[in-house]
């Protein structure tokens, strides 16, 4: 939108009557410099009698021009800038003349006939109507308001230039969150409905499938243990969208809770919404035309202290975005997202299958070595079912490294993987790291899993690492503290730490998994000294084995004794397990019975008694709540000491008591029923077997020996 005519000869008019002269002589320079650039400026002192100049060197005429200015339209005007120009500008062949008066072209004539008698010079009148036809031109708004004072408001955009723009700026965003998938396969994971109680269903769909849902304003959870695809499964989802010219805004939700906007404030203030000159009143008007379906991540993310507000606002999400799909990723979160009448979805472990194709997509011809690999190791087979854990395995096998047979080694050996290339060794060990790196991410998750959060302020992770240092430096480690900024700069440039700048500045691991990982090389520092000390420590129970939130890196660590013992490559490995499983256990049967299944054979044989005398008795007792929690620690110990309990319940006639042990929240292990669980297992009656294969194909383990079972029985082929 251009200035109004009417605006334009008002302010002319004010310059005019107000003797504006030099306000009129910089408005001049800069319309004549937009037509001939060569002209220079002149000071508005001592000019000389030209306003601006060009020699006869610098213009592309090879003749000198020179600008007069005046807001009266008059001969004598001319003539005395000309007289005073002359003596000094001898290749002045052209003199432009710019007023704010409305000389018209019968009084210019005889101006340029006396110019060009008197001087030998061409005379070009820059006239009010001139000066007016141009400021209204595109791209003069600037002009208008630094001169004139008139404020040019800018037209208004079209739906279709926002559309675009919107489109543009959810494009950035799926950018930047599939920075770590450039170049690698993905696959369209599969994903089994739950039903209203939680349970899986027969329904199986592809991942992307569910944009049709989305499409149609749906409300949909997506929930899977980590590394399984969450994030993974939103980017494509949002690709799906863009590929139908639709809309899909990714959002971290720690991020929009804590910066506590409505959801079209908090995206306009995102960098990729400003840098398209986005506002909450566009994206509101094109969610008007055409819904955007809003793709939030990160529920289980959030600390006790979020949950309450975030559960307000996708509440309020909910309600006033009738029209918007709406899906939310998690990892199974005792706290419900709020989307009610949600079509609920969990993601399912990768097939041999799809694993096969994922290699061939990365490493096309040489896949098959390392694809045989991962089928021959029992432990690798089921570790890579995992995509997180499949694609770093991968990039071992790629650089050449040994693969490690533990979520939390193979999670360790590629993050020394990275901290040995030439981009950030030389980094890590200068300084402020100096070598130290691990220690302050070690210390920054422990704060986070102990919030129950995966972001950290700048303040907090400032005070953390200052900490880290002032220990370092006490135990003679360092020689002098290191500015804090600069060490969480040096752990984002060249280690698993990212830096967010919105709505305010955080910190966080490139995935949750890094972060249990340094974790659980935490709490694997603290159990080693328990372990030889041979004193079991309160605090150690308190701070870690009574919190939910360490849940996972427990499991990590109890996976990574299991397999150092049988690989004989961790002092006191055998001490930690038992250690680890005495300590859990008073607090927590079920999930000690699980620790000492992750920890071994050689450690379930050092705490068989406890564990099997307190199962039982749990099992024993009157109360219903206590006999489910003890079959569910006896199924979550994976250990065959149980058959006693677990096969009258697996092969008895009512299809219930059969489901009670399959169910109960603890994933099944054929190990439960002894190494020749085929023979026994075959002994059943036919619905025994088919609920067996039935249930183990959807929730248990040993994937590939269940399908054989499954193939050489004719009743259990179609379960």
């Amino acid at each position: 939108m251009s200035a109004s005519r009417v605006e334009i000869e008002h302010a002319l008019d004010l310059i005019a009557s107000d003797e504006g002269g030099m306000r009129f002589q910089g408005l001049a320079v800069v319309l004549a410099k937009k037509r001939w650039p060569e002209l220079i400026a002149s000071e508005r002192k001592k000019d000389l009698g030209l306003d601006a100049y060009a020699s006869a060197v610098t213009s592309p005429l090879g003749i000198g021009m020179g600008l007069s200015c005046s807001t009266t339209a008059d001969l004598k005007k001319i003539t005395d800038d000309a007289e005073r120009a002359k003596p000094h500008f001898p290749d002045l062949k052209v003199l432009i003349f710019a007023t704010s008066g409305k000389p018209s072209n019968l009084l210019a004539e005889p101006w340029k006939k006396a110019i060009k008698d008197s001087y030998g010079w061409e005379l070009i009148v820059m006239s009010r109507e001139e000066i007016i036809a141009t400021l209204q031109m595109p791209g003069y708004e600037g002009v208008c308001k630094a001169h004139l004072g008139i404020t040019v408001s800018a037209p208004e955009p079209t739906l279709d230039e926002l559309l675009e723009k919107t489109l543009a700026a959810s494009d950035e965003i799926v950018t930047n969150w599939s920075r770590r998938l450039d170049g690698k396969p993905i696959i369209d994971l599969r994903l089994v409905r739950l039903d209203d109680n939680g349970a899986e269903t027969q329904e199986m769909q592809k991942g992307s499938a569910l944009a049709d849902l989305l499409a149609h304003s749906q409300r949909v959870e997506i929930e899977a243990p980590a590394g399984r695809g969450k994030t993974t499964t939103l980017i494509e989802l949002a690709r799906k969208h863009r590929d139908a010219g639709r809309i899909a805004c990714l959002i971290d939700l720690p991020a929009w809770v804590r910066g506590n906007k409505e959801i079209l404030e908090f995206l306009a203030g995102m960098p990729e919404f400003r840098s398209c000159g986005l506002t909450a009143t566009d994206v509101a008007r094109v969610n008007r035309a055409s819904p955007v379906t809003f793709l939030i991540n990160g529920w289980n993310e959030l600390t006790a202290s979020e949950s309450t507000s975030a559960a307000a606002m996708v509440r309020n999400l909910e309600r006033s975005y009738a029209a918007s799909g709406i899906a939310v990723a998690t990892r199974a979160h005792p706290v419900a997202v709020p989307l009610p009448g949600s079509t609920r979805f969990r993601i399912q472990a990768l097939t041999r299958q799809e694993r096969r194709e994922y290699l061939y997509g990365r490493l096309g011809d040489n896949a098959e070595q390392l694809a045989n690999r991962l089928r021959a190791d029992s432990v690798l087979d089921e570790l890579t079912r995992t995509p997180l854990i499949l694609a770093e395995v991968v990039s071992l096998h790629e650089a050449g490294k040994a693969i490690p047979t533990s979520k939390l080694a193979v999670l360790d050996a590629v993050t020394r993987l990275m901290e040995n290339t030439e981009t950030h060794q030389a980094a890590l060990a200068d300084i402020p790291l100096s070598g130290i790196g691990r220690d302050h991410l070690q210390a920054i998750a422990t704060a986070l899993v102990s919030s129950g959060g995966v972001q950290v302020t700048e303040t907090k992770a400032r005070t953390i690492v200052s900490a880290v240092a002032r220990s370092l430096l006490d135990s003679g480690q360092i020689g002098a503290l290191p500015d804090p900024g600069a060490v969480l700069t040096a752990l984002c440039s060249h280690h698993v730490l990212e830096r967010s700048a919105y709505p305010d500045v955080t910190y966080t691991f490139i995935h949750q998994q890094f972060q249990e990982l340094f974790a659980a090389l935490h709490l694997k520092q603290e159990l080693f000294i328990i372990a030889a000390d041979a004193t079991p420590q309160t605090g150690f129970v308190s701070n870690y084995v009574n919190e939910p939130a360490w849940t996972q890196p427990l499991e990590m660590l109890a996976d990574f004794i299991g397999r150092s013992i049988v690989e004989e490559s961790l002092l006191h490995a055998l001490a930690m397990g038992r250690s680890l499983v005495e300590m859990t256990l008073p607090v927590d049967a079920v999930f000690a019975a699980k620790l000492a299944r992750l920890c071994g054979t050689d450690v379930w044989s050092e705490v068989r008694a406890p564990v099997s005398a307190r199962l039982r008795q749990l099992y024993g007792s009157e109360h219903q709540r206590h006999r489910e929690i003890g079959l569910a620690g006896m199924v979550a110990s994976g250990s065959e000491d149980f058959k006693d309990v677990l096969l009258p319940l697996l092969v008895g006639s009512n299809s219930g008591s059969r489901l009670e042990a399959y169910r109960t929240g603890e994933t099944f292990h054929v190990s439960s029923l002894g190494n020749d669980w085929q023979r026994i297992v075959g002994q059943w009656n036919e619905n025994a077997r088919v609920s067996f294969v039935a249930e183990m194909m959807h929730r248990g383990q040993a994937q590939a020996e269940i399908d054989s079972f499954a193939l050489a029985d004719p009743e259990c082929a179609n379960p």
